[in-house]
């Protein structure tokens, strides 16, 4: 049994070949590291989103003139796109790490059924 990779018709586990979790299990992997390289890129861009926050910040506030409750607002208005879009790679490297979590979690899910498979198999199985 091979999947095509149409999630309404995803094979059980315990139903594929031995080769077929392998395949699953290679798969798994790649995907993992997939994320692994996605989350190093996003959080690169979280650190300059931050740092761009913080730098708009500081300028507009040393730019201002008047009390400092004045100059704070300014500087927070003035940061508010800045702002914006650290919250949104925040958000998007948060994501992403929940998404690796997923992808161990899918991982070890099909290592147990092969472990369980080969003590069937080697009449280990209790």
């Amino acid at each position: 049994m091979t999947w095509d990779g149409d999630l309404d018709a995803t094979p059980l586990s315990e139903d594929m070949a031995p080769a077929e979790i392998n395949r699953v299990m290679i798969a798994t992997r790649r995907i993992a590291w997939a994320k692994v390289s996605e989350l190093r890129d996003l959080a690169a861009r979280k650190a300059e989103a931050k740092r761009a926050a913080k730098v708009a910040y500081a300028k507009a506030l040393l730019s201002a003139d008047g009390p400092v409750e004045i100059r704070k607002a300014h500087a927070v208005i003035a940061a508010a796109d800045a702002q914006f879009d650290y919250d949104v790679a925040e958000e998007l490297v948060t994501a992403c790490r929940e998404a690796l979590d997923a992808v161990h979690d899918d991982f070890e899910a099909v290592r147990s059924i092969n472990a369980d498979y080969r003590a069937e198999r080697s009449g280990r199985a209790s």
